[in-house]
């Protein structure tokens, strides 16, 4: 949009006749300048959204009456023709030839261009109109498509950026709910011996291997008298299996 921006000023500048040029922009807030020059400047200022309000160096009237008409204001000798001659801008800069245009796409007003001569009079001649109007035609389908490609830029934008925070979202979800089941191995570990008892003649082990991540399935050993010569093995067996087998067994 920006590049766009400039090389319509160029071209317009170069073509129109004019001195300065102000390219207007309809937005959300009103009316902003997008893009402005002069002639002998390699600077095209772009994108800056200058409110039309208050902008000391231009006929906030004329653009008001251009954007709310739809119709081009031309000045052939700003000073003294036409009814803004008393406008506060008219008044402090003196303009010679001042031309104000309204940019229209499909019967909708995408901005105005503000273009002014402040060494000649009738400067905006036949001919120079007549390419204006052509340009003016063509820039409106212009910055209406760049506007189209800077929002789906700016919608794809926010949607990675969504698509980003949703990620982080699941990604702490998930480390959360490793954090719950390493807990639940701890917990389900700590209810099954360390090691096996020993009894002479005898090889004794035990392991405990869970369907899924953790269970609720345990055994122990358990000695049934005091001299240690009889030995119990305690199998536990509970219905299901995850998180909520594991906490039965450890509450049992």
């Amino acid at each position: 949009l920006s590049t766009l921006l400039e090389k319509l000023m160029q071209i317009v500048i170069e073509n129109a006749g004019a001195q300065r040029g102000c390219l207007i922009l309809v937005k959300e807030d009103g009316l902003v300048i997008e893009a402005e020059t002069t002639v002998g400047s390699d600077e095209i200022r772009a994108l800056q959204s200058i409110p039309v309000v208050g902008h000391p160096h231009l006929s906030e009237a004329i653009v008001n009456y251009v954007a709310r008409t739809k119709q081009s204001v031309i000045l052939n000798d700003a000073v003294r023709e036409g009814d803004f001659t008393r406008d506060p801008y008219i008044v402090q800069d003196q303009p010679k030839s001042l031309l104000c245009t309204p940019l229209i796409h499909q019967g909708l007003l995408i901005g105005l261009l503000s273009l002014e001569n402040n060494l000649t009079t009738w400067a905006f001649t036949a001919e120079r109109l007549t390419v204006l109007n052509l340009l003016s035609a063509q820039a409106a389908i212009s910055i209406e498509n760049a506007f189209l490609y800077h929002n789906l830029d700016e919608l794809v934008d926010q949607r990675t950026q969504e698509l980003s925070e949703a990620l982080a979202v699941i990604e702490r979800a998930k480390e959360a709910a490793e954090k719950e089941l390493q807990e639940a191995r701890q917990m389900q570990l700590s209810l099954m011996p360390a090691s096996a008892p020993h009894i002479e003649g005898f090889d004794i082990a035990g392991v405990c291997v869970p369907a899924t991540e953790v269970g609720g399935d345990s055994f122990t050993y358990l000695w049934l008298d005091e001299r240690k010569t009889q030995l119990g093995i305690v199998l536990m067996d509970v219905t299901g299996h995850g998180m909520k087998a594991a906490a039965t067994t450890f509450l049992a």
